[in-house]
């Protein structure tokens, strides 16, 4: 399953369904949404680039790194009425 929202980490798909944003599970080989229950969804979207812009390392005090590549992750959430409701692993 992937979600709504193309997300490049995990910690930035646990932001956005913390704040409230409607996010749905979709799966590309059938053509209907997540209704209830746990899901795994998976990140980011199959083809994605990385940004070309420059990134703060907070490890090394704040100097900006080129994102390179883009990793994948992985999500279990919990679906309720078709909308991600907590992440929960």
């Amino acid at each position: 399953m992937y979600a709504s929202v193309n997300c490049l980490s995990k910690s930035e798909f646990c932001r956005l369904v913390s704040a409230g944003v409607p996010v749905v599970l979709y799966s590309p080989i059938i053509p209907m949404p997540a209704v209830n229950g746990l899901e795994r969804v998976e990140g980011p979207w199959p083809g994605t680039v990385p940004p070309v812009e420059d990134i703060p390392n907070p490890r090394d005090h704040g100097r900006l790194h080129p994102r390179q590549r883009v990793r994948p992750w992985h999500a279990e959430v919990r679906v309720r009425d078709m909308f991600v409701v907590e992440v929960v692993a």
